[in-house]
């Protein structure tokens, strides 16, 4: 049985550099495609907020360091800066990405973090933010940007509804946020497909995409820094011997760990050489997903 595997990171924006691509995939670069779920126009807290990752109460933390920051400090973090200043990093993907070697997704908008948490909620980011986001990578690396991989993994059914007018699927390895039980009827009210699908997605088979809020989602693993490379590779296992398919999701920036960098390697080891196996972009993974489900 023929097997496929997406491999998607994280968090590529304007401070990102080319060593950091190259340290990160230098060794498979250009041979098995990579989807990088890319930031439009990155604001500050999408880096500040690294110093309190590992806190309970990150996004408190966060909103406390903005209120003791001095002016200067401020003025830089609140600057919206735009990928496509620079010019290195495009002019090192673009050639990628026109050989399908290199795919962008859409990763949120800005990337923003308040006390409220991530930007893709209801009231905190709009439809036109999301369209222009979307419309900007498209127009940067002259492609296509037909999946969106919310940050932080978290969004919730607005959002989603906006995703769905864009003509997007959503690659996201958390759930839809409903505020209660029953803001999710409701959703489920309104996209009865929604319920057919999960009622299916349940009982009958086990399916890559999914159907929620009127729109298709897939979601995936992450290879973590403190996870045993073992129990990583018995996930992989496991979803590639359940339904043929499975995501594998990190962030460049990890890859400065060495141990981290071998760990991720000697887990596509296992398949790099796999006949069986094939490696595919986000939005060839999702087209080839949908396939087989109609089969």
């Amino acid at each position: 049985m023929k097997k496929y595997i997406c491999l998607r990171d994280d968090d590529t924006n304007y401070y990102t550099s080319v060593e950091d691509i190259n340290n990160a995939y230098g060794d498979i670069l250009g041979s098995i495609p990579i989807t990088l779920a890319t930031i439009p126009m990155v604001h500050g807290s999408e880096q500040t907020i690294l110093l309190f990752n590992r806190e309970r109460e990150k996004f408190r933390r966060l909103r406390n360091w903005e209120i003791e920051a001095s002016p200067d400090v401020l003025t830089e973090y609140h600057k919206i800066h735009p990928i496509g200043d620079n010019d290195e990093l495009i002019s090192f993907l673009k050639p990628l990405i026109a050989e399908g070697k290199i795919e962008i997704a859409q990763h949120g908008v800005y990337h923003r973090y308040t006390e409220r948490g991530p930007e893709m909620f209801r009231g905190r980011i709009s439809f036109e933010a999301i369209r222009d986001g979307k419309e900007y990578l498209e127009h940067i690396f002259n492609c296509e940007v037909r999946t969106f991989v919310p940050p932080s993994n978290s969004i919730d059914p607005w959002c989603v509804e906006c995703l769905s007018k864009l003509n997007m699927h959503l690659f996201s390895s958390g759930s839809i946020k409903y505020n209660n039980i029953g803001h999710m009827m409701v959703s489920y009210f309104k996209d009865p497909l929604s319920v057919i699908d999960k009622i299916k997605h349940g009982r009958f088979f086990k399916s890559p995409i999914y159907r929620r809020c009127g729109i298709d989602m897939f979601g995936g693993l992450t290879v973590n820094s403190n996870e045993d490379e073992k129990e990583i590779i018995k996930r992989i296992e496991y979803e590639l011997n359940a339904n043929g398919f499975v995501a594998i999701g990190t962030h460049y920036r990890a890859f400065a760990n060495n141990e981290y960098k071998v760990k991720y390697y000697n887990i596509l080891s296992n398949y790099l050489k796999d006949a069986t196996v094939e490696f595919v972009t986000a939005d060839n993974y999702y087209k080839i997903a949908r396939k087989v489900m109609k089969g």
